[in-house]
């Protein structure tokens, strides 16, 4: 019966892995050296606690932990996951050293010691012969198979061996690469494969084939090695896995990007991709050093370049010619910066453009086709919108099976949300894959196909953003915002479309307002009205008109809100007098219109407005243009004290969009109704409008308007004789709305800033300050989930 490993055995050599000394882990679990010394001579079993950590620490799967808990607790003979009884105790290493041809790292290895540590854990299981390290070009495959390699190599009788394939074109001589990386000698008569197998066969050792990816139709040859010699394990790097039964995939991922709210040097200094930029920096510059100045640069370097290895060393590498802040100025080319890297490296390592060349090559011509078109979207992608790019015929049926080919290639990533399926690209693969775009004369028509499909999602949004699916659009929005963005940008272009651009901000500046993308709506309805050819009105024009004064009201800024639905009105009714547009427009801006004035508190003005839009509207049946003209109408009447004439308008509104699925407006309808309760003294009744209206806009993700109900809850608190909740319900909501931008109606603001004085005098400056700033200091989530647990207040 074959012997099985202890628990302190297997203990003391992942951490020797890791390259960590006793009290270094024992830092890191959180116990003394002295504990992880007895625990790994197996005088002492861990604590539950300790255990806890020491998965953590060593990066145990979380499907696996409680098998691994039980084992180093002694409540189970063995950790089957990893070390079942059928695995022999690696021997003590020999008196001669066991001979190998891994080459000695010549820098040191940095934040991977979680990977390894899977990897070697993957590598320990029974039945698991063959490993596969997948990933992009960079990521650094090649770096972890030779470190995972060499913490091995003493646990096998025979040792670990590095078989570079880099180099070779045909697979046939895969066979003959492995043998003579052996010094296997060839007999006359005998196969190199056959004389490989009998080589093996007794043999108990690892070998490392590195660059897999281009010789792919070997696998069969190994699976046939891996059947004839039973001791021996395969660790394989590649672009793609291998696609053998029994094969387990292990994606290396980018080194964790450090966070960029943070500038403090020394926080910075602790994550692994900034670790690797210093070490390489001080390599061609020997006096950098991280500090409060270049420390935010170097972060966002790392960031920008996507955490891949290679393209942080070959950024650091220049950072003797640029400094960090002028390096992230020219990284907007980074293919063109990112070159040469050491001369005893291979081509495709000295470029981060030759390393994915190198991926790109393997590919044939309709795989690389597709992947230069992948090049236009921005921030993932779904199927669909692939397949409108590409321009979806009977001759490219299969759009789904290529790109999971491509993601099986490492050229894309999933992205998954809910249901849909959708694929990503790291930004250095796509601006190459931009580049080929370029260079391929192609980029016209699919810059094109793109922005139309992204004008037809917008376009199709703005009337889902009005019915009971908004939910799911605003978030389908914020998915697809970077290439709507990006759509948008193209549209200002020369070879761009400007009515694309018009429409497009047309149709999106609900969302914009529903998200509090204000400042960015602004200047997208700017740039694309700026252009417009002075020509007399059109339908797209008049669209983008009312939009941006919309965006203008919601800022502020009252007398551009006022210019820009001005604009808009004498543009619809000049339409109208040469038989284009229809009324709806014309009642559209009159309310918008009123809606400015009432701002500006000129009610009468407002009201006219107001009643002259609701008549026309009322006569061609649009429901919910009437509901907004009949909040404007309340508004008007709230603001004059009247109100129950308010209460009868905002409850009319609240049904029409209740029938219209509107949610977010039925939201604002509560918060209306909530004030006009709160007014009379109602708090029960206030309470619960506001409560209801905030979670609906927290669900849509409308922060402004979460601010305003938190705002009336305050008020109700006020007036409940709760000062303190109520200046932190202040502070929250203040801090909300200075974040999105929002201003509050100078309508309101009198009465806003009488409230909060009020607080101020019950509390007296000093708890309210203090109270004010636990909520200026509360997240959205905490500002709710406060209010909600608090919203039961009555007298």
């Amino acid at each position: 019966m074959q012997e099985v490993t202890t628990f302190g055995r297997w203990l003391k050599t992942q951490r020797q892995a890791m390259d960590l000394t006793q009290e270094r882990f024992a830092d890191r679990v959180g116990c003394t050296m002295s504990a992880i010394e007895k625990i790994e001579r197996g005088v002492r079993r861990p604590s539950q606690q300790v255990a806890e950590r020491m998965a953590e620490v060593l990066s145990i799967a979380p499907e696996e932990r409680q098998a691994f808990m039980a084992w180093a607790r002694g409540l189970q003979a063995q950790y089957e996951p990893v070390l079942p009884q059928s695995i022999t105790v690696a021997p003590q290493q020999p008196a001669t050293p066991v001979v190998t041809n891994l080459p000695a790292p010549v820098t040191p290895f940095v934040g991977r010691e979680a990977e390894v540590a899977r990897v070697r854990s993957m590598l320990w299981r029974t039945g698991v012969r063959l490993v596969t390290l997948t990933g992009p070009p960079g990521i650094g495959k090649t770096r972890l198979g030779l470190a995972v390699a060499a913490s091995l190599h003493q646990d096998h009788e025979h040792g670990a061996h590095f078989v570079p394939l880099d180099s070779l074109r045909d697979p046939a001589r895969v066979a003959a690469t492995i043998a003579q990386t052996l010094n296997i000698e060839e007999t006359p008569g005998v196969t190199v494969e056959a004389a490989l197998h009998a080589y093996l066969r007794d043999k108990r050792l690892l070998l490392l084939l590195d660059n897999f990816e281009q010789v792919t139709e070997a696998a069969p040859a190994i699976a046939e090695m891996l059947a004839a010699a039973p001791g021996v394990k395969v660790l394989v790097t590649s672009r793609t896995p291998v696609h053998l039964y029994g094969e387990h995939e292990f994606p290396v991922p980018p080194l964790p990007l450090p966070d960029l709210e943070s500038t403090d040097p020394t926080a910075l200094a602790q994550n692994p991709a900034v670790i690797l930029f210093v070490q390489r920096a001080q390599a061609v510059q020997p006096d950098f050093e991280l500090d409060a100045v270049n420390a935010p640069f170097v972060a966002e370097i790392c960031v920008r370049l996507d955490g891949l290895p290679l393209a942080i060393e070959l950024a650091a590498a220049r950072s003797k010619l640029f400094a960090p802040r002028l390096m992230l100025d020219r990284l907007a080319n980074r293919l063109d910066l990112l070159k040469g890297g050491p001369v005893d490296r291979t081509a495709r390592q000295q470029t981060l453009e030759g390393a994915i060349q190198w991926s790109y090559d393997l590919l044939d011509e309709r795989e690389q086709a597709l992947f230069r078109s992948l090049g236009v979207f921005v921030g993932g992608f779904s199927v669909e919108a692939v397949e409108a790019v590409r321009g979806k015929t009977s001759e490219q049926p299969g759009i789904p099976g290529e790109l999971e080919r491509l993601a099986d290639k490492s050229l894309l990533r999933h992205s998954s949300a809910g249901d849909e399926p959708r694929f990503s690209m790291l930004e250095t693969l796509r601006e190459y894959a931009m580049k080929r775009l370029l260079e391929s004369g192609e980029a016209a028509e699919v810059q094109q196909r793109h922005a139309n499909y992204y004008l037809a999602l917008s376009e199709q949004a703005e009337t889902e953003l009005r019915g009971p699916g908004q939910l799911a659009w605003v978030e389908k929005l914020e998915q697809e915002h970077p290439n709507l963005r990006a759509a948008l940008e193209w549209s200002l272009t020369p070879q761009g479309s400007l009515d694309v651009g018009l429409r497009m901000a047309a149709a999106l500046h609900i969302f914009w307002w529903t998200r509090n993308y204000l400042s960015e709506a602004s200047d997208w309805l700017a740039r694309v009205l700026s252009q417009q050819e002075e020509d007399g009105p059109t339908l797209v024009r008049t669209k983008a008109l009312n939009a941006a004064g919309t965006i203008a009201l919601f800022r502020g800024d009252y007398s551009q809100a006022r210019g820009f639905y001005q604009q808009c009105l004498d543009g619809r009714r000049e339409l109208l007098g040469r038989g284009l547009g229809d009324m709806r427009g014309v009642a559209g801006a009159l309310g918008n219109l009123g809606l400015v004035a009432w701002n500006l508190e000129d009610y009468e003005e407002a009201y006219a407005l107001n009643k002259e839009s609701l008549e026309i509207l009322r006569e061609l049946g649009d429901k919910h243009g009437m509901a907004r003209s009949l909040t404007g109408l309340g508004a008007i009447a709230y603001s004059q004290g009247n109100h129950a004439e308010a209460k009868a308008a905002y409850t009319e509104a609240l049904q029409l969009f209740e029938e219209f699925g509107d949610r977010q407006s039925v939201a604002m309808m509560q918060n209306n109704l909530g004030e006009i309760a709160l007014a009379q003294s109602d708090l029960n009744e206030a309470t619960a409008y506001f409560k209801d209206g905030m979670v609906l806009l927290k669900e849509i993700g409308n922060k402004a308007g979460v601010a305003g109900c938190l705002d009336g809850l305050a008020q109700v608190a006020a007036a409940a004789g709760r000062p303190e909740q109520a200046a932190r319900l202040f502070g929250a909501a203040d801090a909300i709305n200075r974040a999105t931008g929002e201003a509050v109606p100078v309508a309101n603001r009198a009465e806003y800033t009488q409230t909060v004085a009020g607080v101020r005098d019950s509390l007296g400056a000093r708890a309210f300050e203090a109270a004010w700033e636990m909520g200026q200091k509360m997240s959205l989530e905490e500002a709710v989930a406060y209010a909600l647990k608090e919203a039961a207040w009555s007298r």
